[in-house]
């Protein structure tokens, strides 16, 4: 349940979040210096306004929002790369005091009223205070402030990974007592003559991380997760950048897994991430 005690670090931490968003994404929609975007992506007139809009984000996004870049490099001016740090600085502040607010054990979640759902007086404050549809992905993605002197930079894709991680039947039926869906009364249907003590296989999909391999012009060279368009302070953009585009699907080799050999291939219930292990494979407690 929520900690209360700690709701006005949280609001105050908000706010502090939402008045610097509000500096960073004026700086950014009045930046002029020369950006690069991935040849796939067509810049419309307001372009940059869109790019500010993404990066200073806090609510999720409306059903009708313009198309945003993956990723690219706008050169700004040293004092608002500095606007932006100090920007990153408040969201890792206020990523902490929604930590304090939820109290030991809360599970991760993307929105406010989901992260908090069992505690409805919390949501209901939320709600009167127009933060129950916050975006804390969002509110803590950093923007990411290249490194000067660049020589190369080259996108590339790290490959989809997941991980498979055991889960006591006990602990899947408690996790799923509330939940209304066809997907989770299927599921517990399905393993209703399962023991406590049994184990299924939770499988955890990674999506396609874009990389920034960067190369600089002492020689050293680096590589960083892009989270959107990137920002280098000063006025040239490297010599060299090129950006690849995420293969299709059906051009990607599937590798087999260690655990491919230990759980059924197809979930319990369609678009559940829940598997049963193979006979023989269920893991025993020692």
């Amino acid at each position: 349940m929520a900690n209360l005690d700690y709701i006005s670090q949280f609001r105050l931490a908000f706010k502090d979040l939402a008045e610097q968003c509000i500096v960073v994404r004026g700086e950014l929609s009045r930046a002029d210096g020369a950006l690069f975007l991935p040849h796939s992506y067509l810049q419309p007139a307001g372009v940059r306004q869109v790019i500010a809009g993404e990066l200073t984000r806090l609510f999720h996004r409306g059903g009708d929002c313009p198309e945003i870049p993956r990723s690219g490099v706008m050169c700004i001016g040293e004092d608002v790369a500095a606007k932006v740090a100090v920007l990153n600085r408040l969201k890792s502040l206020f990523c902490e005091s929604v930590k304090a607010l939820r109290g030991p054990g809360q599970k991760y979640n993307h929105s406010i009223e989901e992260a908090l759902k069992k505690d409805a007086a919390f949501v209901a404050e939320m709600r009167r205070a127009g933060l129950s549809r916050l975006d804390l992905i969002a509110c803590y993605r950093t923007i990411r402030i290249l490194p000067p002197n660049i020589h190369s930079l080259r996108w590339s894709w790290g490959t989809t990974h997941r991980g498979v991680h055991k889960l006591k039947v006990a602990d899947l039926r408690e996790r799923l007592k509330d939940d209304g869906s066809t997907i989770a009364q299927m599921v517990l249907e399905a393993t209703a003559a399962m023991a406590d003590t049994d184990y299924v296989a939770e499988i955890k999909k990674k999506n396609e991380r874009l990389m920034a391999n960067l190369v600089l012009e002492s020689g050293g060279r680096t590589q960083v997760v892009c989270s959107g368009v990137m920002m280098l302070p000063g006025e040239r953009l490297p010599p060299v950048m090129a950006w690849r585009d995420l293969p299709a699907r059906s051009n990607r080799v599937s590798k087999k897994r260690p655990d491919d050999m230990t759980i059924e291939p197809q979930p319990i219930f369609e678009r559940s991430p829940y598997h049963f292990y193979l006979p023989g494979k269920m893991p025993i407690d020692e």
